[in-house]
């Protein structure tokens, strides 16, 4: 029976959206007590590259400038990187901003300036957003991670996934470092290796071209994150949530819908939300890498 129900829940989720059921378990806090788990003590930072198929700059020189910072050996250990398609200049298939409710959709208003936004763009929280067409921007924004990665974190977060019949578990445990206030909260971002689609570069059409790192969806019902702690924080704490969703159905009409599992990876990022008056300000505190499993 339980099998049952996942079956028809996923089916008619599935056809209603066509993109990720998301949902998530409360959060629980572990006794500080606990040393046999290790947690990494290092602070990575979150590059966001805003880029479109069919934006020219976005692949002559956009795509070269991220791929110096998000994949470089030397940044690997500092940097984690997801590529949001923002419809620039014309629709992309592999955009996910249509709907505000989106993963794309909610990043997406990151970089929104007078009602617009533009591609090539580069963002690592908190900083402000830049062109990334810029011949500086490679050289400002390894700087950005750098000097995000050299502050000692507030938290860090160990992340484990499981495929519980085609329900996909993330089970994410944030350790506090230090003594800490905020709102907290913890989102988990779907990206994808290896799209094969098209990319305009240099005035010319580039097909087949391999996108790597593309922003899928969401496991979490917000791309800021669902709560976490709001409060006062203990070095020492553990909190756990477990976040779950599921692969959409693929869309046999549009190619470049099929996901291919065996190149997802879950990016699990800890926020801190702050609003004083009518100003709000989202902080990332860190993040971290996992595979799906199949």
């Amino acid at each position: 029976m339980k099998n049952k129900f996942l079956q028809i829940s996923m089916l008619a989720l599935s056809a209603a959206s066509l993109m990720f059921a998301s949902c998530s378990k409360e959060a629980t806090t572990t006794p500080a007590d606990s040393n046999v788990e290790t947690f990494k003590s290092t602070k990575k930072a979150l590059f966001l590259y805003y880029t479109g198929s069919e934006c020219n700059p976005c692949g002559s020189v956009g795509i070269p400038n991220y791929d110096a910072v998000a994949n470089d050996l030397n940044m690997k250990d500092k940097v984690i990187g997801v590529v949001v398609h923002t419809n620039a200049p014309a629709k992309d298939s592999m955009a996910d901003v249509s709907d505000a409710n989106t993963a794309g959709g909610e990043l997406i208003q990151l970089i929104i300036s007078g009602g617009s936004y533009s591609a090539p763009t580069f963002l690592v929280p908190p900083n402000a957003p830049s062109s990334g067409s810029a011949s500086t921007a490679r050289t400002a924004y390894a700087g950005y991670v750098n000097t995000f990665s050299s502050q000692a974190p507030v938290a860090a977060v160990n992340v484990s996934i499981k495929n519980v019949d085609g329900i996909y578990n993330v089970i994410t445990r944030t350790k506090f470092l230090k003594d800490d206030k905020g709102d907290f909260k913890v989102s988990a971002l779907v990206i994808e290796d290896g799209v094969v689609y098209h990319q305009v570069a240099n005035s010319k059409m580039v097909t087949p071209y391999t996108h790597n790192q593309v922003l899928r969806g969401k496991f979490s019902t917000s791309a800021f994150g669902d709560d976490l702690k709001n409060g006062n924080v203990a070095s020492g704490e553990i909190v756990e949530k477990t976040l779950l969703g599921f692969v959409p159905v693929n869309i046999p009409s549009t190619s470049v819908r099929y996901w291919n599992k065996a190149n997802l990876s879950v990016v699990v990022v800890v926020w801190r939300h702050t609003t004083v008056g009518t100003t709000k300000t989202i902080e990332v505190i860190n993040c971290e890498k996992v595979k799906l499993p199949l």
